[in-house]
């Protein structure tokens, strides 16, 4: 495991510590492990909704129309109940 050693300035250490006691982390490293995982996974989020956003217009300008509600709701149902059989056949394969 590496090491990081960082410098908070009096600020946001008075901000950690104040976290510690209310948002009860036993340990500094907790508390910023934590604010990483969360941070990376923001990220991650934007990053997956901006390239979502990018193929949404490659869609638009490949001649793809959105789908109206209803053949929204309809695709929806039948995602659901595809994973739903694909998850049943998984679990009868186990046993």
């Amino acid at each position: 495991m590496g090491v990081t050693t960082l410098r908070l300035g009096s600020k946001l250490e008075k901000l950690v510590q104040r976290d510690l006691k209310e948002f009860n982390y036993s340990t500094k490293t907790e508390y910023i492990r934590q604010a990483v995982r969360e941070l990376h996974d923001r990220l991650t989020t934007e990053l997956a909704i901006a390239e979502l956003a990018k193929a949404k217009g490659f869609a638009k300008r490949a001649g793809y129309k959105e789908p109206t509600p209803e053949e929204y709701e309809r695709n929806r149902e039948e995602a659901a109940h595809e994973l739903f059989r694909e998850l049943k056949s998984r679990r009868a394969n186990k046993r």
